[in-house]
């Protein structure tokens, strides 16, 4: 183990005192959220990760993963930044919209997270989805 003062904080454990999740549909404005957290604050902003965790959301709303999984999914894809922003006392703010089917599983594992709701006008949501190409392969 490095002798390190975040090497004291275990990953798997790490719970931020400044933990924050945005609970949202895709095309709900969360880039626009994230902009704007990242230029006036010092907090740790997550938006947009690669699709980590779109399966084990999927997964867990089908009934085919524990919740304990659904959770080390999660933990495996965002420890590092729950440990680096319990050590440095700074908010982490996760905005990825993959994260929204395990909302549930991150109120119970912890419970200092707080949690932010983003929606958007249904039209503005489906216009803004056809103009960046997300429903071509999808029927009306």
């Amino acid at each position: 183990m490095l002798d390190h003062p975040i090497s004291s904080c275990p990953t798997w454990l790490a719970s931020p005192n400044h933990h924050c999740q945005v609970i949202s549909p895709g095309r709900s404005g969360t880039r626009w959220l994230a902009n704007i957290l990242t230029e006036v604050s010092n907090a740790f902003v997550c938006h947009a990760t690669p699709k980590t965790l779109a399966e084990p959301g999927y997964l867990l709303d089908k009934g085919t993963i524990s919740r304990e999984e659904a959770l080390g999914a999660y933990r495996n894809s965002r420890g590092t930044f729950l440990r680096l922003s319990e050590h440095a006392n700074r908010h982490f703010i996760d905005l990825d919209c993959k994260v929204t089917p395990l909302a549930g599983v991150l109120s119970e594992a912890y419970k200092k997270c707080g949690f932010l709701l983003m929606l958007r006008n249904p039209l503005a949501f489906v216009k803004s989805g056809i103009t960046r190409g997300y429903f071509l392969d999808k029927e009306p």
